[in-house]
């Protein structure tokens, strides 16, 4: 919408949150660049941009002017916020006390029954569905764990090709699990001896820069094979990577057949301690130490 009308719907938006909450605003937290953009209307104490994605949006400069801190979970879309540098922070993705406070199964390894999991947004429009069809197809003794939805949100990047799933749920060596809450999941990623992350991280490395779902993998101690992540270029101890989505099936096998190297107990240890290490709890430690200091 034009200036002077987006302007007028914040303040009358906005106007309207504050009467229905009894006292002064301590710290006005906006993740998104969609809906309100000036923040200095809540007249709080501080007001915090966190942008955990890239978001393709000609208002992001009006938040981020508006916004005494700007949190990036990443280098990547902190080099695409244009301010002062002063009042930018890299915040990394958190890991939930979910996937903290549970006993980790390292359980030995039977390549007969090797499960490979694959989670996330299976609608993204970066998912690079050939080359996960190759690994799929080269691999049918490998059984691949579908977790994530199939259906379109609104106002999401995510789109429905029923083609492209049908092809993929059609493999013998395929199961769908659908959509699972985060309470669920470290149980079933007990079950699992490794991850796959499959989306189009060489073309798009800024979209691609820092995946939220690798924490999650991460903690059980699994090796996670991946596209290229640009936050874990210097990470290769912790992340199993392709420079390109070309070479990932070649990857993939390699380390799939290797699983008792990939997975001993020095590696499994590694990536445990890096999960926790990026705990909700810790970040929020951190933005306390910005926001007000030691």
């Amino acid at each position: 919408m034009p200036l002077i009308i987006r302007s007028f719907i914040n303040l009358v938006l906005i106007k309207y949150i504050v009467s229905e909450i009894e006292g002064d605003f301590d710290i006005v937290w906006s993740f998104d660049p969609y809906r309100l953009q000036n923040l200095r209307i809540f007249k709080s104490e501080k007001t915090i941009y966190h942008p955990v994605d890239i978001h393709e949006s000609n208002r992001e400069v009006d938040i981020t002017n508006a916004a005494d801190y700007i949190f990036c979970p990443s280098l990547a879309i902190s080099k695409r916020i244009k301010c002062v540098s002063n009042k930018k922070y890299i915040i990394p993705h958190g890991l939930s006390k979910y996937f903290i406070l549970k006993d980790v199964n390292t359980h030995r390894f039977q390549h007969s029954h090797t499960r490979v999991g694959f989670v996330g947004n299976l609608n993204y429009k970066y998912l690079d569905h050939h080359v996960l069809k190759i690994i799929i197809r080269e691999n049918p003794e490998i059984e691949f764990i579908l977790i994530g939805p199939l259906k379109t949100k609104l106002y999401s990047s995510l789109f429905t090709n029923n083609k492209i799933f049908s092809i993929i749920k059609s493999y013998s060596n395929v199961k769908y699990f659908g959509e699972i809450d985060s309470e669920g999941l470290p149980k079933i990623y007990e079950s699992l001896d490794a991850f796959l992350l499959c989306y189009k991280g060489d073309v798009f490395k800024n979209h691609m820069a820092n995946p939220h779902k690798i924490l999650e993998f991460l903690s059980s101690g699994k090796v996670v094979i991946s596209h290229y992540i640009d936050t874990y270029k210097n990470h290769r101890d912790i992340v199993e990577m392709a420079n390109k989505n070309n070479d990932l099936p070649h990857l993939f096998k390699n380390i799939i057949y290797n699983l008792v190297h990939y997975n001993r107990s020095d590696l499994v240890e590694r990536r445990i301690e890096y999960a926790k290490m990026n705990s909700y709890t810790k970040h929020l430690l951190t933005i306390e130490k910005i926001l007000y200091g030691p």
